[in-house]
């Protein structure tokens, strides 16, 4: 979905501050997932998403914050929780997208796929493509969005660069930055315990000894906060996006 914004969304407000001594590249997530959380506000509360697919590396951790949030909203409408699947993007993606779905699709399925960085959207191709063969629904949630020409430098890459990737991808796009937070793209992986390379069908474990696990167990707790914070301030709040 294209829209302009006039500063890169995870730089803290004046005045603001952090709420809890989370992991900083944890931390860095909170202003680009309350911008595109308040973007989906209105799917989330009619509780549309049946699954969510996270990318398997790095957008791990997002899809985790992700899930706890629409847990929560759905149980206190007495709602199924939505699904959560780890896909990457590149992937043989028809026999994962099989076993999600072993029988016929529910008409009303439909996907939140979420990711921690676009720049051309070639990585999530296939998965899309597979969705779009298979009649299901998505729209994509990413972190941060910019173009090769660009760089990670926090400006817009046009409306038309938008659009162009949401028609090939087949689903809309909500996005929480022109750009993908620096210490969460540098180092991200190291706290999900799984790495994807560029254009890898696969991803592969990091974790070799019991430190690099402890950072990982850590990575996961402090999401979990990260996301119980956020599910405090979307009920009180009905737009949070400035907090």
């Amino acid at each position: 979905m294209v829209e302009n914004f006039s500063q890169q969304l995870w730089e803290p407000s004046v005045g603001e501050k952090r709420k809890t001594d989370l992991n900083p590249f944890i931390e860095e997530l909170r202003r680009p997932i309350k911008k595109i959380i308040n973007k989906l506000r209105e799917k989330i509360d009619n509780c549309e998403y049946t699954h969510i697919i996270g990318d398997d590396a790095s957008g791990r951790i997002p899809a985790l914050v992700f899930r706890k949030i629409l847990e929560h909203v759905y149980k206190t409408k007495g709602k199924e929780a939505p699904k959560t699947f780890f896909i990457p993007g590149h992937s043989p993606a028809v026999s994962r997208v099989k076993k999600i779905f072993p029988t016929q699709v529910e008409k009303d399925t439909k996907i939140l796929i979420v990711t921690d960085t676009i720049v051309t959207g070639n990585s999530l191709y296939t998965l899309t493509l597979t969705l779009k063969e298979f009649g299901i629904p998505f729209d994509i949630a990413t972190i941060g969005i910019y173009s090769p020409l660009e760089g990670r430098n926090g400006k817009n890459p046009g409306d038309q660069y938008i659009q162009e990737i949401e028609r090939a991808l087949g689903g809309d796009i909500f996005y929480g930055s022109y750009a993908t937070p620096e210490l969460y793209e540098e180092e991200g992986h190291k706290l999900t315990g799984v790495k994807k390379d560029r254009g890898a069908d696969i991803s592969f474990r990091l974790v070799k000894q019991k430190t690099d696990q402890d950072m990982v167990n850590k990575a996961r707790k402090d999401a979990n906060i990260l996301a119980e914070e956020l599910v405090a301030e979307y009920e009180k709040s009905v737009s949070f996006e400035n907090d």
